[in-house]
């Protein structure tokens, strides 16, 4: 179901440390279901992202303000919320 038709608002999931977001993919099909809009993204060096290295919260708040700002783009009115684990969850109390 296109996003414009959930209602629900969207959540931006965000993966751990040392993993990409494959491993929120289960998270995301529950969400989906219950009306949510979901963004799924690797943090930079991690995933089919670019980088060398990660740094434990510094870059990767830079990248969870970039997909929560594209969700918000995407979705303009709609709720924008986060669920991070790990490094994600991190990261997401930087942005949010």
């Amino acid at each position: 179901m296109p996003a414009e038709e959930l209602g629900q608002g969207a959540i931006v999931l965000m993966h751990g440390v040392w993993s990409n977001r494959r491993t929120m993919v289960q998270r995301a099909r529950v969400l989906h279901e219950h009306g949510f809009a979901v963004l799924l993204f690797d943090f930079q060096a991690e995933g089919e992202s670019p980088g060398k290295h990660i740094t434990f919260g510094h870059l990767e708040g830079l990248d969870a303000a970039a997909a929560v700002a594209f969700a918000r783009q995407r979705l303009p009115g709609e709720r924008v919320g986060a669920i991070g684990v790990s490094l994600g969850g991190a990261a997401a109390l930087l942005v949010l």
